[in-house]
């Protein structure tokens, strides 16, 4: 996973955004697809509130309900330990929460 996603703004410091690598013993869930970068910094903001790391890595999928089209998302990542948390976190929050 290789992370092109712009750095939110604020305090880089206090952000929970971890790079690829600290998730290299760890499997891996995808919890959600951004599919805006004012989508992305909105939940970069939850889950940094809520102390939970995630990877983001830009990447395409199909979206469109009668026109298929390929579009470029902001894929976000946590640990599979935190996955089901963030995932009822995200929906009280109401985010769209990616299930495998």
């Amino acid at each position: 996973m290789d992370s092109e996603f712009p750095e939110s703004g604020g305090d880089a410091s206090s952000s929970m955004r971890r790079p690829t690598e600290f998730f290299d013993d760890v499997e891996v869930a995808l919890v959600h697809i951004a599919g805006s970068l004012r989508g992305a910094l909105k939940l970069e903001k939850v889950l940094t509130e809520a102390g939970i790391p995630y990877a983001v890595e830009t990447d395409s999928y199909l979206g469109g309900l009668l026109f298929r089209t390929r579009r470029v998302g902001a894929f976000f990542y946590v640990g599979e330990p935190d996955a089901e948390r963030t995932r009822t976190l995200m929906e009280a929050r109401r985010f769209k929460v990616h299930r495998d």
